[in-house]
């Protein structure tokens, strides 16, 4: 099995995942989940754990059973404003924003979580 390169890996993150890239320009500091966004089939997810690869997205996060992934697609371009926000493109068009939440993530499972599970060490070379 090829482990994936990671290019991006953040946690504890808020995520608004977009229906398409005209939400492209959002201030992911103005949504939270109680509120309209204005963005008809955005998805709001706080305390999440966002991993990238070299072409792979993956969005993560805890449950009563451990951590799911949420989400998971190919994109085409990752850019990162001066505000600490990386939007992501997807193939099919979404704009995924990520932004560094200010919580420690304590307690959260996502800290051990990865998109290919878990390796063990060995003490045989």
């Amino acid at each position: 099995m090829t482990i994936p390169i990671r290019t991006f890996d953040s946690f504890p993150v808020n995520v608004v995942i977009t229906p398409n890239s005209t939400a492209g320009s959002m201030d992911i500091n103005s949504i939270n989940p109680t509120q309209e966004h204005g963005i008809a089939g955005s998805k709001y997810v706080a305390v999440a754990r966002v991993i990238a690869s070299s072409d792979v997205l993956y969005v993560a996060v805890d449950s009563s059973t451990g951590p799911v992934l949420f989400f998971k697609e190919n994109f085409t371009e990752k850019l990162t404003d001066s505000s600490g926000i990386t939007r992501f493109t997807t193939v099919s068009g979404k704009i995924i924003a990520v932004k560094k939440d200010k919580g420690c993530g304590c307690g959260s499972r996502l800290k051990n979580w990865s998109p290919v599970g878990t390796i063990s060490q060995s003490s045989r070379g």
